[in-house]
């Protein structure tokens, strides 16, 4: 039996699979691209991946843990929804899910910089507590702290230029427009207080919200960006837009789906449906 993740995996697909080689007998963990690794008439279970995106003629699906047209934050919940009463669920599989769930509905984004380092104390402590001696957890740590510094140095710094990060005030509203990867928009976070980040990239373009500013909805923003969309001649862009059942952001594509063409808005347009639906 296989595990098939999306490509590019993120902690929601590895803790799924991680999950899952706990509950069924599986033999490996593979992704979209190395589907065809696996023997025809293979037995596969979907973990955060949509059906519609793999080729499965030939495979016997089992199961299909994904939440990208469910209410639920992260296919870990939904793993948690249907298995958590399963005698072999392990209590620390809780934990799992709830970070899971926080880093897929943004909040590692949002979080000041210095909290994306907090596991390593917690990690210190879970070696520390399986008797590893104190040079060993040393050697492990420096391992991982040379594999973490080149994203730390870029998230650390601010976007490249000024007109890379701009921001509109709205009201009470406070929004910046970042063009780039998402260390401008984690450096944007913690030095702008801004409600929303506006981003775009060559995988698409997006909103995210401030964990500060929980009570702004960006499902609310559907109708109004569907009527930018239509201004702009392209309404059917709308079916590309994926919005958090939490609220806490809306895009058309991801690093893990990149889009293959660029979105006929514009950051500004954005700015618009944002003052529309929010500004006081």
């Amino acid at each position: 039996m296989y595990v098939v993740v999306h490509n590019r995996v993120d902690v929601d697909a590895v803790v799924s699979a991680y999950i899952l080689k706990h509950l069924y007998p599986v033999e490996k963990v593979v992704t979209l691209d190395d589907l065809a690794r696996i023997p025809k008439g293979g037995k596969v279970i979907l973990a955060d991946v949509r059906p519609s995106q793999a080729e499965l003629d030939g495979y016997e699906v089992v199961a299909v843990y994904d939440h990208h047209d469910s209410k639920e934050p992260s296919a870990s919940h939904v793993i948690w929804k249907r298995h958590r009463n399963d005698p072999r669920w392990r209590k620390g599989f809780d934990l799992l899910v709830e970070m899971a769930d926080a880093v897929d509905v943004g909040l590692t984004i949002m979080l000041p910089r210095w909290a994306k380092l907090f596991h390593l104390s917690s990690y210190i402590t879970a070696l520390r507590s399986s008797g590893y001696s104190d040079e060993t957890i040393i050697r492990e740590i420096f391992l991982i702290l040379d594999d973490f510094m080149p994203y730390l140095d870029s998230m650390s710094q601010p976007p490249k230029a000024k007109e890379e990060c701009r921001i509109y005030e709205l009201g009470r509203l406070k929004v910046a427009v970042v063009k780039g990867g998402a260390a401008g928009k984690g450096y944007v976070f913690d030095n702008y207080m801004v409600d929303f980040v506006i981003y775009e990239c060559k995988q698409g373009i997006g909103i995210i919200r401030s964990i500060r500013s929980g009570k702004y909805d960006l499902n609310r923003i559907k109708d109004a960006l569907r009527r930018k969309l239509r201004e702009k001649g392209k309404e059917e862009e709308f079916g590309e837009w994926f919005f958090h059942p939490l609220g806490s952001f809306a895009c058309r594509g991801s690093r893990t789906y990149p889009v293959r063409s660029k979105s006929v808005l514009e950051p500004e347009d954005l700015v618009e449906v944002l003052r529309e639906v929010f500004a006081e």
